[in-house]
């Protein structure tokens, strides 16, 4: 189980090495995390407007990294996401994710996304969590 963990610097969120992914810069301490980013036109559904799974996957990674700051390695078993507002390319966000409840190895985590500067939610999202202990 322990070589699923590796990290080789080409996740699509967050790794450097990964050509086509979106070089996420993540910052994560005591159950919360912080991504800040800017998504070019490249990962646009309709015109100028964030494709939904790009947006879904930003908060799959804040969630995930929220929960592995405070538990060790984690992964998602359950994602929902919420559409609020169109997000557009070529505009910074901050995306936030939070630990909300610890059940055994379970973790409960929220997240959002907003442009930076604002506190309108765009995106809102839930997962559930599975983590393997620090």
């Amino acid at each position: 189980m322990n070589n699923l963990f590796e990290n080789d610097d080409y996740c699509f969120v967050c790794g450097k090495s990964n050509p086509i992914g979106l070089k996420a810069r993540i910052w994560s301490k005591e159950g919360k995390a912080l991504i800040d980013i800017k998504i070019p036109r490249e990962y646009q559904g309709y015109k100028g407007v964030v494709h939904g799974g790009i947006l879904s996957t930003l908060l799959d990674e804040a969630m995930v990294y929220a929960a592995s700051s405070m538990f060790g390695k984690a992964v998602t078993a359950k994602i929902e996401v919420r559409f609020l507002k169109p997000v557009l390319c070529e505009k910074e966000l901050i995306v936030i994710g939070e630990v909300v409840e610890k059940k055994k190895n379970w973790v409960i985590t929220e997240g959002r996304i907003q442009y930076k500067g604002e506190k309108e939610d765009l995106c809102r999202g839930q997962a559930l969590i599975k983590t393997w202990g620090v």
